[in-house]
């Protein structure tokens, strides 16, 4: 009666045993459905746009080769659900840089000088920056009033007759006969230098005696003809 049990007993064991196995294993698996090599295809391509150089099915694995814009790459997926397994990147692309579109740009020339002919329609004279007025004919007594052009200070010293001479018979191109310092009454100080100018005559030149700057100029033959 014991070794009845015993067996029994034994006998429970061993088939408890492989039934643990079956379930640790499950051999039944082997024969899951594989899906079609067109199917992982269409799954590794949704997830990564590009194309399949190469593709190789080992057991329950499939293993592609992808190229994408970014590189070359070995891919392993599972044959059942076609998921990825593993990824290694085999070759990298350097991406190239979006060159911008030239935009022409026209260059601006150098503005020149636009001179008019006398003989253009509606042209009008311009008269020259370098122009200088000329005096009166009338020999008026120079006057300190009379505004001085724009000179360079002489931080309050005199000029001298001679420096005051060469800018007067520079300014009339002449040749310096005499030069005489004034003092107006509101106490400005001046030279009056006498020039001879050839085919022209004499010219009085009122020089301010701290700037320099030429105040006026009397031509004394002009003067001398309305005399007569």
């Amino acid at each position: 009666m014991n070794k009845r049990w015993r067996w029994i007993a034994t006998t429970g064991i061993f088939a408890a045993a492989i039934f643990i196995l079956l379930l640790a294993f499950k051999p039944w698996e082997g024969q899951a459905r594989v899906l079609t090599e067109d199917a992982v295809k269409r799954n590794l391509l949704a997830q990564y746009p590009g194309k399949i150089n190469e593709s190789l099915k080992k057991g329950s694995l499939y293993r592609m080769e992808l190229e994408t814009n970014h590189g070359i790459y070995e891919v392993e997926l599972n044959a059942h659900d076609g998921e990825i397994v593993a990824l290694h990147q085999l070759k990298a692309y350097t991406p190239q840089p979006t060159k911008p579109t030239a935009v022409p740009t026209a260059t601006p020339k150098p503005t020149e000088a636009v001179t008019t002919s006398p003989t253009d329609t509606g042209a009008t004279a311009t008269p020259s920056p370098t122009a200088k007025p000329t005096a009166s004919p009338n020999k008026p007594t120079p006057s300190p009033s009379v505004k001085p052009s724009s000179k360079p200070s002489n931080n309050g010293k005199l000029l001298g007759e001679k420096k005051a001479g060469k800018l007067a018979a520079a300014h009339v191109k002449g040749k310096v006969k005499d030069v005489d310092f004034k003092r107006s009454k509101n106490g400005s100080s001046y030279y009056l230098v006498e020039v001879d100018v050839k085919k022209r005559g004499d010219a009085v030149v009122q020089v301010n005696a701290i700037s320099g700057a030429i105040m006026s100029v009397v031509w004394e033959d002009e003067d001398d003809d309305d005399d007569d």
